[in-house]
């Protein structure tokens, strides 16, 4: 299949890929504590409310907070913030890096395989829309492989962690939220489907007007 072909070219650059997934682990971890700090910033710091007190859920377990303590909290989200924007600019430009060696490899292979091909080949296989498939499918794949890819494992990360952080904070209410996924799931999953098919007829008409060029 085509996935299968395309983790055959990834495959030699799988260190770039472990990278990759760490540094978006760590925006996702960082994303999830952000709005936890936030609420520890608010209770103490801004002093909106009375009982100024960390609770861990499951343990029932509370820990008292003073205003000074609620600094540390400050200077913590400032530094969090920080190290979230590096994580997530190394992850784009490991994903960035990443796609540019999985393309490169796929042309040299594609050049190969087109100048050692029979004559006949090229009798059936007008030259406009082998240009076509070498220059705008490619280009496509690496879309895919660099921008679509590091967006990609970037949100899924910060879903993941922030879903943990929101079952912790408070299951019920997270439960009660996930009850409208279906509702975002099947618009999204439609449209996706209707933005390939215009892609596919795109790159087809793409390759009729190489037809008439060369």
């Amino acid at each position: 299949s085509f996935m299968k072909r395309l983790l055959a070219y990834v495959r030699p650059h799988a260190w770039l890929l472990a990278v990759a997934l760490v540094l978006v682990a760590i925006v996702g971890i960082l994303e999830a504590a952000s709005p936890v700090l936030m609420g520890l910033i608010w209770d103490t710091v801004l002093k909106s409310s009375t009982a100024r007190a960390i609770s861990i859920p499951y343990l029932n377990r509370t820990f008292p907070v003073s205003a000074s303590e609620g600094n540390l909290f400050l200077i913590l989200l400032i530094v969090t913030t920080i190290v979230k924007c590096v994580a997530e600019y190394g992850s784009i430009a490991v994903t960035a890096y990443l796609g540019q060696a999985v393309v490169r490899d796929l042309r040299d292979d594609l050049f190969e395989r087109i100048l050692y091909q029979p004559l006949r080949f090229f009798q059936f296989n007008p030259t406009g829309e082998l240009i076509s498939r070498v220059s705008a499918d490619v280009e496509r794949i690496q879309t895919a492989t660099s921008e679509t890819l590091a967006e990609f494992l970037k949100q899924s990360s910060i879903l993941i962690f922030l879903l943990i952080a929101v079952l912790l904070i408070d299951w019920k209410l997270a439960l009660v939220s996930l009850a409208l996924v279906p509702l975002v799931f099947y618009p999204t999953v439609r449209f996706g489907r209707r933005l390939r098919q215009i892609s596919r007829s795109n790159q087809q008409e793409m390759a009729d007007m190489s037809n008439v060029l060369y």
